[in-house]
């Protein structure tokens, strides 16, 4: 699969509706994009299903809830959706013309793809993990506090830390059958 420009922090907040005379799609935020596998944008809206970035139950108002990860079925419906689109619309002509369907394509191509997005879950939780330690360094012209366990932004990075290690293990559960761990 190809590399892409992608939006690096598609979730919910930041993928908007413009409601005019058809119905617009706005992505905001867009200081994270760069190159990434095809699969990256897709796997950072699959990790943020499991996250809450306004809760109101946790100090650094953030929570983790590996019940709303998607099953394995809607990963695999979300995966058909999108490689639907790009071979419609995106895929080279050299590239369609290897394949007979769109049917024929997915029937190859989507267990890579599906197993792909499962990679770039960790990659884009250990990326989170990494934003938020980098939070904890103080600027040149920063007036920061010294950090400690009561700076929110330690606690904040202490959460996404452990956020990377919970999916890791779920991770690790629902690929058990192929032996592979994450």
């Amino acid at each position: 699969f190809p590399y892409v420009m992608g939006h690096n922090d598609s979730q919910e907040n930041n993928v908007l509706v413009k409601h005019s005379e058809k119905l617009e799609l706005v992505l905001i935020d867009v200081e994270y994009a760069g190159w990434n596998p095809m699969a990256f944008d897709l796997a950072n809206y699959y990790a943020e299903t499991m996250f809450e970035n306004a809760s109101k139950a946790t100090e650094t108002g953030t929570a983790t809830f590996l019940e709303n990860m998607m099953t394995e079925a809607e990963t695999k419906e979300f995966a058909r959706a999108y490689l639907a689109t790009y071979y419609e619309h995106y895929m080279p002509v050299e590239q369609k013309a290897a394949y007979d369907s769109f049917n024929s394509y997915v029937k190859e191509k989507l267990a890579i793809f599906v197993k792909q997005i499962y990679d770039c879950v960790l990659l884009d939780v250990f990326f989170w993990g990494v934003w938020s330690i980098n939070l904890l360094k103080p600027t040149v012209d920063s007036c920061a506090p010294a950090v400690n366990k009561d700076f929110m932004n330690y606690t904040f990075a202490e959460a996404c830390v452990a956020r990377f290690e919970l999916v890791q293990k779920s991770m690790n559960k629902m690929n058990a059958i192929d032996g592979k761990d994450y």
